[in-house]
């Protein structure tokens, strides 16, 4: 369903685009343009991006969610280093 609105998106102007930006992401969703670095800190500006998931709704808060599953996970290994 996402690939026939490429035309769409590729058409919007950059104040729309960035109303679709996900810095919290860390631009692994949402729309992405000169984000990514190609070699080094060189940023990729010849092309944009759209990172989306279908099997959620706010992917978002999917990942923070998971992010915060992990990093507790991750403290609850150290914690048993002193068992």
């Amino acid at each position: 369903k996402l690939l026939p609105l490429a035309p769409k998106l590729a058409a919007l102007p950059p104040q729309q685009l960035e109303e679709i930006t996900a810095p919290e992401s860390q631009y692994q969703v949402g729309w992405s343009h000169g984000r990514e670095k190609l070699e080094g800190d060189k940023l990729d500006f010849s092309k944009g991006s759209y990172y989306a998931n279908p099997l959620t709704d706010d992917l978002v808060e999917s990942m923070l969610q998971r992010r915060r599953y992990n990093a507790a996970s991750q403290l609850g290994d150290g914690d048993n280093d002193n068992d």
